[in-house]
Order: structure tokens, then C-alpha cells, then sequence
């Protein structure tokens, strides 16, 4: 009795190297490829799970593992994985290496994948990973809406683009498989070049993503908002509340000072929204303002870009 409770106080205690969750927690919190790469290198082979094992054999080699034509195939492995760039030979490290992987992209369904899954199966697998999509329009045969099903499973989505879908019908119907209440809680970035009707579907559909939990929205970084889509979001916009506030982020508009000021009216009657926008000096908008009750400041965009944001009210922004 004594001999064997001697034995189990002797036991060495688990020192970090023998934690695999540990290990894959540090791996996942270095941005660089090759710091991830030194990090692995420097474990004992025998402390490298399958998964940490499956990446330093990507990160060692990434031209085997990655298409010809990517100029830097380190950045197409991590952190972010770009699935639309690797090669067959890579489908079987890449799915080993999935636990360790904090986030992914895909596009085109005619990326190379494992010989056992179909392209949507392979896109489901990853659903807990993507926080990029871009729909592609090739030779991939699929059906819509089993893709809209898989898309509704990646609730960590934060940039969709469907500049290429294939009809209008389609883009919308991706946009909502995306804008349920469990993709609310993050910034999203929303790309279409797809015609008015999609643009307006999307700034139609504001005012429910904000009140699902939105937390910043960016508007067609490469589509200009004219006039008449301001005020598509200016007309959606009144009574809109943020459960946790939000930044509507237009980083490419041409806009008159009857939209700004109609945006910034809208906003008035609503709680915990902003709009980022265009910087104007305009003394104008400025004495317009101020009879109307709009609140804005003055301040600069991620790129450093001067931008004027309006605001929505005190008691609520």
C-alpha cells in the first residue's frame, strides 16, 4: 500500500512539450510561417502530434505544397490557409494539419481536395475554419443550394465575395445563407460588382445584421456607392439598435451633400451605429448639421485616410 502510493507521488508531472493543446495554442498565436516553422523545429519529434507534424512538413516545403504560380507560398500556408492554392499532394497534410490551422479561404470548387470528398463535402469539413470566401465561377458543377447549406455552417466567416456569381438569384442567395444570427457577432467585409439589384438587396439587409450583432461592415471596397444606393441605406437605416455597436465602413464612395446629410439624419433615430465615410469640408454640411442634430467627427480610416464618421445619438452610441 505504502510502495504504491509512493509510486504515484513519484510520478513526473506533465511538463508543456507533453501537452498537445498546449503546443497547439502557442503555434496558433504566431503570425509568421516562419516562426511557426523555428517553433515546430525546435520540439522533440516525439512531442509533434499528427497535426503539428502534418504542418512542419507543409511549412518545410511549401513550393512542393503549393501552386506554381503563388509568388510567396509560405503566406498561402499560414496563418490564413488558402485551400484554392494548394496542390493534390498537399490534401492529405493539409487535412492532418486542420486542427492546428486557425483560419482558411476558399474559392473556386474546383480546388484540389482529397480523392475520398466532393467539393462541397471538403468546403464542409473546413466550415468551422473559413473566414474568407470568394465564389468562383468555373467548371465545378454544384448545387446551389447545398453550397448556401455549407455556407450557413461557417460562422466565422468576416469577408464574402460574390462579384462573381453567376446571376443575380445567386449572389443574393449567398449573401443570406451568410447573414443568419450566428454569423452576426464579427466584422464582415461584403464585395459584389454584381448589378444594382444585388447592392440593394445587400444595403437593404444592413439594418437586420446590425440587429443581429454586426460588428463592422465594409461596403465594396472596389464598387463605388453613388447617390442613389446612399439613399437605399439611408431609407433602411432609421430605428436600426446595435446590441453591442457597429461601423458601417464605405471606403470608395462619390457622394453629394444631400446623402451624407441624409445618412447622418437616419442615423438620429438610431442606437449604436456609425458610418464611416468619405472625409468632406464642406462648410455647408458642417451649418447643416448642426441645425439637424446630426453627430459626426473627423478621423482616419485603417489605411490612414482622413474619413468623417456620423453617429448615431449619446444615449445610445
Amino acid at each position: 500500500m505504502s510502495s504504491s502510493r509512493c509510486k504515484r507521488h513519484a510520478k513526473t508531472p506533465p511538463t508543456i512539450i507533453d501537452l498537445d493543446h498546449v503546443l497547439i495554442a502557442i503555434a496558433q498565436c504566431i503570425p509568421v510561417a516562419n516562426d511557426v516553422m523555428a517553433f515546430l523545429a525546435a520540439l522533440p519529434a516525439s512531442s509533434r502530434s499528427r497535426p503539428l507534424t502534418a504542418l512542419y512538413q507543409l511549412l518545410q516545403d511549401p513550393r512542393r505544397h503549393v501552386l506554381a504560380h503563388v509568388q510567396k507560398p509560405l503566406d498561402a500556408l499560414w496563418p490564413l490557409l488558402r485551400l484554392d492554392r494548394i496542390t493534390p499532394a498537399a490534401t492529405s497534410l493539409v487535412r492532418d494539419a486542420m486542427p492546428v490551422i486557425p483560419s482558411a479561404s476558399a474559392g473556386t470548387l474546383s480546388a484540389a481536395r482529397p480523392s475520398d470528398l466532393d467539393a462541397l463535402e471538403w468546403l464542409e469539413l473546413w466550415s468551422t475554419k473559413l473566414t474568407h470566401y470568394k465564389h468562383v465561377e468555373d467548371d465545378a458543377v454544384y448545387d446551389r443550394s447545398q453550397l448556401c447549406s455549407v455556407l450557413r455552417q461557417c460562422h466565422k466567416l468576416q469577408v464574402v465575395d460574390t462579384s462573381s456569381a453567376i446571376d443575380v438569384p445567386s449572389s443574393i442567395a449567398f449573401f443570406e445563407a451568410v447573414a443568419t444570427p450566428l454569423h452576426g457577432a464579427r466584422p464582415l467585409a461584403i464585395t459584389s460588382s454584381q448589378p444594382a439589384a444585388i447592392v440593394d438587396f445587400i444595403l437593404l439587409s444592413t439594418p437586420d445584421w446590425i440587429r443581429r450583432g454586426a460588428l463592422k461592415i465594409v461596403f465594396f471596397a472596389h464598387y463605388e456607392i453613388l447617390d442613389a444606393q446612399a439613399l437605399v441605406l439611408a431609407a433602411a437605416l432609421p430605428r436600426t439598435t446595435s446590441p453591442l455597436g457597429v461601423v458601417l465602413e464605405i471606403k470608395n464612395a462619390r457622394l453629394s451633400l444631400q446623402s451624407y446629410l441624409a445618412l447622418g439624419e437616419a442615423l438620429t433615430t438610431c442606437r449604436r451605429v456609425a458610418i464611416e465615410l468619405p472625409s468632406t469640408r464642406s462648410k455647408k454640411f458642417r451649418a447643416e448639421a448642426a441645425k439637424r442634430h446630426i453627430r459626426y467627427h473627423y478621423g482616419r480610416t485603417t489605411e490612414r485616410t482622413r474619413c468623417l464618421v456620423l453617429e448615431s445619438p449619446m444615449d445610445g452610441a
